[in-house]
């Protein structure tokens, strides 16, 4: 608890004593004195009655003096003090979907699979970056939760909407694929992770980075760059890819590829239809993927005006009724 403007209170209270000075002085010069008053003075009822009247005037006094105090402190601004740093994970996540066709009916799942990462993960900043013959970023990089929530949401309520062919939502159709239909072919699946990669701004910065990949991995169309390459791509810059493989065969080339990038960059591979899945890429990214810092320190103050409020009030209150009701 401390003081904001402890000059105040030395102001009010010179002011306070000054003019109780001056008033003294002041009566003191208008007493009149009064010849044969011995008598009176050594009566019982005179003396009680300046017993009264003294107890009376020490105590209004001390209540004016209490009233001015409190008000004082009050103008002062009492005020409790405290210092906090946040401790910031400079994590930096990238969600890269695969939106080609072959994903249609996976996608939905996917992007809760996102939600429940994104609500479990506090302090990150993540982005969103859809591919499939050509990459775009839906959501950059952001610590804005609020906005992260409504675009994974957008997105969620988008995929349901193109699930069913028969009952196909164009404006989630455009608002899905825009962007993502703009070269040669379809599931150009080294192009998306490449621009993954290079969707982290300042990578020559040391920060931690990861890029949770969805995809089956079945390329359709000519690549700029394959898989491998772009897995290079980002062990060059220290980023961990964790694939979330919709396609999932032990024997095929599509998951060994993707299981190869995963190990090279320090990340880890999971099946989709893993029911640990979300959860272990929690786990992983929290355990490997951490750059703890804690921001400057930062001076919080919060006034408590509260009990010098009450006691200025309470003892203005106290004086009014003393000083009306009272009689010696």
């Amino acid at each position: 608890m401390e003081i904001k403007y402890p000059i105040i209170i030395v102001i009010i209270l010179v002011l306070f004593i000054g003019i109780l000075f001056v008033k003294s002085k002041r009566k003191n010069e208008n007493k009149k004195k009064i010849a044969n008053t011995q008598f009176i003075k050594n009566t019982d009822m005179y003396k009680s009655i300046i017993k009264k009247y003294k107890i009376i005037t020490y105590s209004l006094f001390g209540i004016l003096f209490l009233c001015v105090l409190s008000s004082s402190f009050l103008s002062s601004r009492l005020i409790s003090v405290s210092k906090r740093s946040n401790e910031i994970y400079d994590r930096d996540i990238i969600l890269c979907l695969d939106v080609s066709g072959s994903m249609t009916g996976l996608d939905k799942e996917i992007i809760d699979i996102y939600k429940d990462i994104v609500k479990d993960m506090n302090g990150e900043r993540f982005g969103i970056v859809l591919f499939d013959n050509s990459s775009y970023a839906i959501l950059p990089l952001t610590n804005d939760y609020i906005y992260i929530e409504e675009i994974v949401n957008e997105l969620s309520t988008a995929f349901a909407g193109v699930t069913d062919i028969n009952n196909l939502d164009f404006d989630a159709f455009d608002y899905i694929y825009d962007g993502t239909m703009e070269g040669e072919g379809s599931s150009v699946i080294g192009d998306g992770l490449a621009t993954c990669v290079l969707s982290f701004p300042k990578l020559d910065e040391d920060r931690s980075r990861a890029i949770i990949l969805a995809t089956d991995n079945q390329v359709a169309g000519p690549e700029i760059i394959t898989v491998p390459e772009a897995g290079d791509l980002a062990k060059k810059y220290k980023i961990s890819i964790y694939p979330l493989d919709t396609y999932h065969s032990n024997t095929a080339k599509e998951t060994q590829e993707l299981k190869e990038i995963a190990q090279k960059t320090g990340g880890k591979y999971f099946a989709v239809n893993d029911t640990s899945a979300t959860k272990g890429i929690i786990t992983e990214i929290e355990s490997k993927e951490k750059s703890l810092r804690e921001t400057n320190p930062i001076t919080i103050e919060k006034d408590i005006p509260t009990i010098p409020f009450i006691l200025v009030m309470g003892t203005l209150l106290v004086f009014l009724i003393m000083e009306r009701v009272v009689k010696l």
